[in-house]
């Protein structure tokens, strides 16, 4: 994945190992925050304060543009981070270009009653957090050692998990408003982000790398599964894991107003309730299934 680098990093000392898990998990939590908030809550609450909209329908939608955004943006922008010769790193220019086209989707959200406009806006948002997750992974897996992996990649997971119901407790500090609760984490993503970049280590090219062609685009949304049967398993078994999750999460909000009836002024704090319960128990389940694969 970074063929045109220079010579690896030394060995890490325990506490640049530190500051490099610290920062990535700090980093994580932002990004999640502002791609997850949205999508457990304030999506909803901003769809239902627009008249217009049938909000079910509309957040229908909005997650699968954005999804599909996602799938095609996230495989790109690592493969051109690959590839990217700025003085200030390989990595950086692209944590901090999403940050802040993160933000200016968000804010569009905010501010627009188009359907058409939100869509794009969204898709543009979350497509730049998911980047901004990949170019993440690359720096773990530039800088740190193998071995060190597991524990980094157990942490960044639980980040997932945490990040959404902390976003969700905030909504009810910022007095229930939608706005707000869309524009706190994506503000905070923007200005947290390039410090943690910057707290990071991060390689830079050592020669010109070729010119990129189409065949390498393609490969990078492609795997042979017969060629790498474990890999394509693993793929499949985390579809099927995270969609089992987060589709119930999704559409909570609305099962809790319009099947459960919960008042307005209650769903945030009860969404974020069940977001943490489930956080507790995603972590637990993922701690005890790690520990069980490595002693059977």
């Amino acid at each position: 994945m970074t063929e045109h680098l220079v010579a690896p990093q030394p060995t890490l000392t325990r506490g640049v190992a530190v500051r490099i898990w610290v920062a990535l998990l700090v980093a994580n939590i932002l990004v999640y925050a502002a791609l997850a908030t949205p999508g457990i809550l304030t999506l909803s609450m901003r769809f239902t304060e627009i008249e217009s909209l049938n909000p079910v329908a509309m957040l229908s939608i909005v997650i699968g543009v954005s999804s599909v955004a996602q799938l095609v943006i996230g495989p790109l922008v690592g493969r051109l981070s690959d590839r990217t010769g700025a003085r200030i790193g390989m990595r950086r220019p692209w944590l901090i270009g999403c940050g802040i086209v993160g933000l200016l989707g968000t804010t569009t959200i905010a501010v627009v009653v188009d359907p058409t406009a939100i869509v794009i806006a969204w898709a543009v948002a979350s497509a730049a957090y998911v980047a901004a997750n990949v170019v993440l992974v690359s720096i773990m897996i530039d800088h740190v050692p193998v071995h060190l992996h597991g524990r980094i990649s157990f942490a960044i997971a639980a980040a997932s998990f945490i990040a959404p119901a902390a976003g969700a407790a905030l909504v009810p500090l910022l007095g229930n408003s939608p706005t707000w609760g869309l524009l706190v984490p994506a503000i905070a993503t923007v200005v947290l982000l390039p410090l943690l970049a910057f707290a990071l280590p991060d390689r830079q090219l050592e020669t010109r790398p070729p010119r990129f062609t189409l065949r390498e685009l393609g490969q990078s949304y492609w795997i042979n599964p017969l060629g790498r049967p474990s890999f394509a398993a693993l793929l499949v078994t985390a579809f099927c894991a995270i969609g089992a999750y987060a589709i119930p999460q999704i559409y909570l909000y609305y099962v809790l107003a319009f099947t459960i009836k919960i008042s307005e002024s209650d769903l945030p704090g009860a969404v974020s309730l069940l977001a943490a319960i489930g956080a507790v128990a995603a972590i637990g389940a993922g701690a005890l299934g790690g520990y069980l694969s490595d002693k059977l």
